[in-house]
């Protein structure tokens, strides 16, 4: 049985925590010294890419029988059926768009396309869903990268190197020349999917050399100077409207909390309920959020109080509601059912 590594579950609910604190700036709300930090949330999506890729290749690193069709039934199982309703949704009660745009822009939803389509970004709900894109095409090359990945090789790290010089020279080109953001770009967030894997492979072939780097000081260590190195990039002006101009800071930072974390043991955090529920619906508390901004000033308006901390507070428990709805309504029945239905004789690898 695949051992859970709960330090990934720390970093990805802390990610998702950051990528909310972010985006509550569409309400106005503001976190004294720590503003600077959480206005570049953002950043946090390149984590959530390379903790994708090495989650994946962590599961199926030793996979014996790895089955390219039923990692593809589960990958869609898990993210395609609750983006979709939950999308349905959102375009129903909130969506500006006329009702032949939202019908022109159908296909490009189901299929899961947005992302190739850089323009439709700041169109209708496509602003958050450009992440559920980037990670359909991610799963979709993992099988291939996973298998070009796959021996005892130092030249991971060459090519870890190589990818990393190619994402931070491309942001700085991508500013130079005033060119669309690659922000969304599937490309890009391809080649920080497969740091990932790179970095597990790394990880799984070194883990017992240095125990010193899963230590608790050490994590704290990183994550602080991680905090100190953006806001002060922030307070220099350092950002010029490209958010991936930040990876000359974030992967570095991004791949050794990572790397500390993923050998990082507590108990009782493994053996903690919470903690496993919140890593559950941490997908569904992404798509929540963009229910929660045209919502948060209507409440606003009824409880007639309105100032930063309560923003704060309402949309942050707004959101842990929707996403404990989503969850409990659409996700989980939605994949056991589908699951039950479609590999119930696959067995439970890939």
């Amino acid at each position: 049985m695949i051992k859970r590594l709960v330090g990934l579950d720390l970093f990805r609910i802390s990610a998702a925590l950051f990528v909310f604190l972010f985006h509550t700036g569409h309400i106005n709300c503001s976190y004294g010294i720590l503003q600077k930090f959480i206005s570049m949330g953002a950043i946090f999506m390149t984590g959530f890419f390379m903790l994708s890729g090495f989650v994946l290749c962590y599961v199926n690193a030793f996979n014996k029988n790895f089955d390219i069709m039923i990692f593809y039934k589960k990958r869609l199982i898990q993210i395609m059926p609750v983006y979709l309703i939950i999308s349905s949704l959102w375009v129903c009660l909130f969506s500006k768009e006329k009702i032949i745009d939202e019908i022109i822009l159908l296909p490009v939803t189901i299929l899961g396309i947005e992302s190739v389509f850089t323009s439709l970004f700041n169109i209708s709900h496509y602003g958050g869903t450009w992440f559920v894109s980037c990670i359909l095409f991610c799963y979709f090359l993992f099988p291939l990268l996973n298998k070009l990945i796959s021996k005892d090789n130092i030249i991971y790290i060459y090519i870890y190197i190589l990818l990393v010089f190619v994402l931070i020279y491309s942001s700085f080109a991508v500013d130079y020349f005033k060119l669309h953001n690659i922000y969304s770009n599937p490309f890009f967030r391809i080649l920080e999917f497969t740091l990932g894997i790179l970095l597990c492979r790394v990880w799984i072939n070194n883990k017992d050399k240095y125990p010193k780097l899963y230590s608790i000081p050490v994590i704290v260590l990183e994550v602080l100077i991680f905090v100190v190195v953006v806001t002060w990039a922030v307070k220099l002006n350092f950002y010029h409207g490209n958010y991936m101009l930040y990876n000359i800071f974030n992967i570095p930072m991004f791949t050794l909390i990572i790397f500390g974390l993923a050998g990082f043991k507590n108990y009782y955090l493994e053996h903690s309920k919470i903690l496993q529920y919140l890593s559950s619906i941490s997908y569904v508390f992404f798509l929540a959020q963009f229910f929660v901004w045209p919502s948060v000033p209507i409440l606003l308006s009824y409880v007639n109080i309105d100032n930063n901390i309560t923003r704060i507070i309402i949309s942050f428990i707004l959101c842990i509601m929707l996403s404990i709805f989503f969850y409990e309504v659409f996700e989980r029945p939605l994949n056991k059912y589908l699951i039950n239905k479609y590999l119930r004789n696959e067995g439970n690898e890939n």
